[in-house]
């Protein structure tokens, strides 16, 4: 028979394992991104150069981000509510179970996540690239790229094209800058002599 703690103990383990995979794959993805890795997988196997281009090109794709963020604030979100429910089921104050979750789900989601795929990532992209996929074909690929859609749609409706931003900006000084001493000193010419 199910308790009323097993009873969100598993959705917080789901929850929990969500945000898990999906800082992994963030993290163990961004070392395939690294300007000096391609000079040096030339005597890679054939594996490690594939996982390398299928990084890069996830990468930049269109929704890739965003459906990330938007998951892991999802599984964040579920991880919290589940572990306050099921901590103060044990005996604890609602408060202290809340903390409690939220210093679980940092700990394990976040910091050692991220300290575990840092360490492993040359060898995580045979599992993170074909999770990602299956993550994205279920859950959030379409989300994503919808998001990544409208943000842009704002951002053209702004006046800012984004497709643009390698270009640069000419006047990068704010307004209220205009006639200062370009050393920032605060001398003026006739001063500083």
């Amino acid at each position: 028979m199910i308790t009323a703690f097993t009873a969100v103990l598993f959705p917080f383990a789901g929850f929990l394992a969500l945000g898990v995979l999906l800082n992994a794959i963030r993290t163990g993805l961004g070392f395939y991104q690294k300007q000096n890795l391609t000079l040096s997988i030339s005597g890679r196997d054939p594996d490690f150069r594939r996982w390398v281009e299928d990084a890069q090109d996830l990468w930049g794709r269109p929704g890739f981000f965003e459906a990330l963020s938007l998951g892991r604030f999802a599984a964040d979100t579920g991880a919290l509510f589940f572990g306050a429910i099921a901590f103060s089921r044990t005996g604890l104050g609602f408060g202290a179970s809340f903390v409690l979750a939220a210093v679980l789900t940092y700990v394990v989601s976040h910091w050692a996540t991220s300290l575990f795929a840092k360490a492993y990532a040359p060898s995580l992209g045979g599992v993170l690239l074909p999770a990602y996929r299956v993550y994205a074909w279920f859950l959030m690929g379409r989300v994503g790229r919808a998001v990544y859609g409208f943000n842009e749609s704002l951002l053209r409706r702004l006046g800012h094209e984004s497709h643009l931003d390698f270009l640069g900006k000419e006047d990068n000084g704010h307004p209220d800058q205009e006639g200062e001493n370009p050393d920032r000193n605060g001398l003026q010419e006739e001063e500083r002599e």
